[in-house]
């Protein structure tokens, strides 16, 4: 099979993206109207003095208790004094690929502001980024994936944004963060915590697993050969240079939310060797714990191994505690790829896992509210896995199918499942 036939499902959200009006814009678009020409002029720089001061998109709680506008802003650059004919606004799960229209931002006349608003919730976090259209207004109509991915993957970020995030495609989302989205406070390595030591190598072609990249991260202050657990962090090459989760690991450990590890980071590849290995569970996992994590640490992984990964990579995450309990103690796997079932069996490949594993591991599962596609199968998988007496912990998160959200997501699941060892002991 093609890994071009196993690709998600591209279903249209269930209902539309709550787009909505801000006032705050409303109001100003009456005063430019009200206004001489020389006037609105004024008017329209100090609107934008304004956002260069306090940042965007402009966030406003609503008279609902825990509901937010989030006004996103794109500031036209009137080449030659003509502007755009469109703006899309890419926001990660409520832009609908099959509805792009739905996300077209709006301009108020005579202006170079562009604007759009939704209401969300006060737990939001979503990647975000613009695409200004002119050559690229056919992508609205031409339903190409292929070539609405490319354009997508070099949307721009937010010049008044003041956080960003690697996206797949190899470029940056910007990031907005409502006020009670889950915190995020190991993301950066504080000051006095030492970072360890990571070494990038390169490992062989091992039994069922080709040669690749693999960065190697041991703890400060633990000496070589000394037996700690393992984790394993899929798609490594993303958690070690573009969505750097390595300062967590270090602050975690140093303030013993867990306990020293070896990481092991192995790098994904291509997109398509990614998929084909990602998809192919059993041998893959049998290859990570029978010879990459040996090979990686020079034998330590006794005490454990912990898997955990993203997307496809919580799949694999999942499938390596489940199929071999022997030698993996947890999985972590956010927004995992619960749709795959290539064969469409009854039975899904991971409903099958885990009832036919003894109970013994913990899982780890997050989900996101707008992830319409893996919501309800994140649902029957944990019904399933408890029903076998497994355990397990799903926590839904107010985004998507995001970096942005995983990036704290990855943490607070490695805190849970340590909790959850230590409760245990």
């Amino acid at each position: 099979m093609t890994a071009a036939a196993l690709r998600p499902p591209k279903v249209p959200r269930p209902t539309p993206a709550p787009r909505t009006s801000d006032p705050a814009l409303r109001r100003l678009a009456g005063r430019l109207l009200a206004a001489a020409p020389a006037e609105q002029a004024r008017i329209v720089a100090e609107f934008w003095s304004g956002v260069g001061r306090s940042g965007a998109p402009m966030i406003t709680p609503t008279a609902t208790p825990g509901r937010y506008l989030v006004t996103f802003l794109w500031r036209d650059p009137m080449t030659c004094g003509v502007p755009l004919p469109d703006v899309l606004l890419f926001v990660n799960r409520l832009t609908d690929e099959r509805d792009l229209a739905r996300s077209l931002m709006s301009r108020i006349a005579g202006t170079d502001i562009w604007h759009l608003t939704y209401e969300v919730s006060s737990r939001w976090r979503a990647g975000y980024a613009f695409l200004p259209l002119d050559a690229e207004r056919s992508l609205l109509a031409e339903g190409d994936q292929v070539r609405l991915r490319s354009a997508l993957d070099a949307g721009r970020t937010d010049p008044f944004g003041s956080d960003t995030v690697w996206a797949r495609g190899g470029g940056l989302r910007s990031v907005v963060s409502l006020p009670e989205a889950p915190p995020e406070p190991w993301r950066h390595l504080r000051p006095a915590v030492p970072a360890g030591r990571l070494d990038l190598r390169t490992s062989p072609d091992l039994p069922g697993y080709p040669g690749r990249r693999v960065w190697v991260h041991r703890p400060a202050g633990i000496p070589d050969g000394a037996p700690l657990p393992v984790l394993v962090l899929l798609d490594g090459d993303v958690w070690a240079q573009h969505v750097p989760f390595l300062p967590s690991l270090a602050n975690l450990m140093a303030d013993g939310m867990i306990p020293p590890m070896v990481t092991v980071l192995p790098d994904s590849g291509s997109r398509d060797r990614r998929w084909t290995e990602l998809t192919d569970q059993r041998p893959v996992v049998d290859a990570i714990v029978d010879h990459l994590v040996p090979w990686a640490t020079g034998g330590d992984g006794h005490l454990g191994i912990t898997v955990a990964g993203a997307s496809l990579g919580g799949l694999t995450a999942v499938a390596a505690a489940l199929l071999r309990p022997d030698r993996v103690t947890g999985a972590a796997g956010l927004s995992s790829s619960l749709w795959w079932n290539p064969a469409g069996d009854p039975v899904p490949p991971a409903h099958r896992w885990a009832l036919d594993c003894a109970p013994g591991p913990r899982l780890d599962l997050q989900v996101g509210l707008q992830e319409w596609v893996l919501l309800p199968p994140h649902h029957e998988f944990t019904d399933v896995l408890r029903s076998a007496g497994h355990d397990v912990t799903l926590t839904e998160f107010d985004g998507g199918h995001d970096h942005a959200c995983w990036r704290g997501g990855l943490a607070d699941a490695l805190v849970r499942l340590h909790d959850a060892e230590r409760a245990a002991a």
